[in-house]
């Protein structure tokens, strides 16, 4: 089985050459992916759907066509899907969370194909440009953990755009002494955010025997996840986990630790206070590891601290009581409940909602995906990630939503399926 996921594997190298020609494509992907909230979501969204009309209206629309026959029958369960959740809240009588649905399945099955189609027919027009739409998702991700970086070290502009930006979740920290969390600028700083920077991260370190330069982004991604939310240690796993278990590969990792000594040397002869710095976050990022420990081996380290997988696993799981509800759901948005009948765990959530019939429709979308991904020649190592990253974001939180991560982990699904369809006949 390991011999078969991973002969064939191919990973795109990030490459700066040309990387100014991708200036906007780079700039337009970090809009579509993170959507800062500076602006509204329906301003995005609204944009996006501009587009596409825009688009349909004045190109031929034959492309679509084979669209929908290589994603024919994930766009008929995500068709059901839609209708089922539509008429789940007309049943409740009230919006609950068909609109979050919408705009999930447009963004990350509509709008993203659209990006691809717009970026090969440019590709076609003008191949001495020819954008590699992988190579500027990158990038847009590198330039995202830059930007937390900056706002880490600067609190002038972390200040400036806590002004500016329209998410409440800072309000959190207003009587902390200290914000350890919470830096960049994106949406859903505190979930996916940090699952996209630890998705790169754990990709570079794939790539990082044939480039070694790819520490730099290693480094800047996993500053990334440590300020920001422990799920990303989620997405730098499970690269690790790739490398070690199923392509038996540790060279990767013996350069990795080659460069990051030496670099820790050096900082720690000449400027010793920056170690110190970086270190203060440590004890809040490394209580993720404690907690996995605990529950998976029945250790007790950091107990004193709290428990968040404790808590999750105690009083988060919340069950309907009947059984029209667990069959249909009750149409309540637990996450949105008072405090002690609420949840933030996705499949709870979901369940609640839309009953097991939910759930199903979820689940199978989820196989269909990950099926068509092993069927690949050169992107299973994809349907290994995709698979494994969608059963534990949902448990952390809601992970077929309008974030980065539900956009990032759908877009490349749809991205390596048209790459491998028609290999050299796709300029992307």
């Amino acid at each position: 089985m390991n011999k078969n996921l991973t002969k064939n594997d191919f990973f795109p190298v990030p490459s700066l050459k040309d990387i100014f020609k991708s200036i906007p494509l780079i700039f337009l992907l970090y809009l579509y992916i993170f959507q800062p909230p500076v602006l509204s979501k329906y301003i995005f969204i609204g944009t996006e759907i501009g587009i596409c009309i825009f688009y349909l209206i004045f190109t031929k629309q034959r492309f679509l066509s084979k669209y929908f026959s290589i994603f024919r029958r994930e766009l008929e369960i995500l068709t059901v899907l839609m209708i089922y959740c539509i008429l789940r809240d007309l049943f409740k009588g009230a919006e609950v969370l068909s609109i979050r649905f919408l705009a999930w399945s447009f963004q990350s099955f509509i709008f993203s194909f659209f990006i691809i189609e717009i970026v090969h027919r440019f590709n076609f027009k003008y191949e001495k440009v020819k954008l590699d739409i992988f190579n500027c998702i990158f990038w847009a991700c590198f330039i995202a953990s830059i930007l937390t970086i900056l706002l880490i070290t600067f609190p002038q502009l972390d200040n400036f755009y806590k002004g500016i930006q329209q998410d409440e979740y800072y309000d959190i920290y207003e009587n902390f002494e200290q914000r350890y969390r919470a830096y960049g600028i994106s949406e859903n700083i505190t979930f996916t955010y940090s699952f996209v920077l630890g998705f790169f991260s754990g990709y570079s370190i794939v790539l990082l025997k044939r480039k070694p330069l790819l520490v730099v982004p290693i480094i800047t991604f996993f500053i990334g996840v440590v300020y920001n939310a422990r799920i990303g240690f989620l997405g730098l796993g499970l690269f690790l986990v790739y490398l070690l278990f199923l392509k038996r590969e540790f060279k990767s990792l013996i350069v990795l630790l080659l460069i990051l000594t030496s670099l820790f040397f050096s900082i720690s002869l000449i400027a010793p206070n920056l170690l110190q710095s970086a270190f203060a976050n440590k004890e809040w990022a490394f209580q993720f590891f404690y907690e996995i420990s605990n529950a998976l081996f029945g250790t007790h380290f950091n107990v004193d601290v709290g428990d968040s997988l404790g808590v999750l696993l105690n009083d988060f799981i919340i069950f309907p009581k009947s059984l029209f509800g667990w069959i249909f759901g009750t149409g309540v948005n637990l996450f949105e409940m008072p405090r002690g009948q609420n949840s933030d765990i996705g499949y709870i959530i979901q369940l609640n909602y839309g009953g097991l019939i939910l759930l199903f429709l979820l689940l199978l979308l989820t196989l269909l995906c990950t099926i068509k991904l092993f069927r690949t020649k050169h992107y299973k190592w994809y349907g290994f990630i995709f698979l494994l990253s969608i059963i534990f974001l949902n448990f952390k939180g809601f992970v077929f939503a309008a974030t980065p991560g539900g956009r990032l982990l759908f877009f490349l699904f749809i991205l390596f399926v048209l790459k491998d369809r028609f290999k050299e006949n796709i300029l992307i």
